[in-house]
């Protein structure tokens, strides 16, 4: 289930950065998001306080590693959760959980 899950996340986030990128150039704003950005000198000149002051590493692989690992230690806990077999249908970036019948956990009497 988990591998499933992962493989339909990476295909709505590459479907939704090439419709962001689509939409981007449709508009003609390109150009007017690159002239946002800083240039080199100014990005090497205030990268490390930037990176700082996002509490983030200097390497991307570092964070993309442990933000990887995060989700899949969260999904893997939604998971356990969840009947065996359960399928989780993802429907434009959302997870559909149906609400299942309750289940008593008590079988106390009033």
């Amino acid at each position: 289930m988990m591998a499933c899950l992962g493989e339909e996340l990476g295909v709505v986030a590459e479907k939704n950065l090439d419709a962001l990128a689509s939409s981007t150039r449709a508009l003609g704003r390109v150009d007017h998001l690159r002239a946002a950005l800083l240039s080199d000198d100014d990005w090497e000149q205030k990268r490390p306080s930037l990176l700082a002051s996002l509490d983030l590493p200097e390497d991307p692989a570092t964070y993309l590693d442990q933000a990887s690992k995060d989700l899949h230690i969260n999904l893997t806990e939604v998971a356990s959760h969840l009947p065996e077999g359960t399928q989780v249908p993802l429907t434009n970036g959302n997870l559909n959980l149906s609400k299942g019948p309750s289940v008593r956990t008590s079988n106390l009497s009033r």
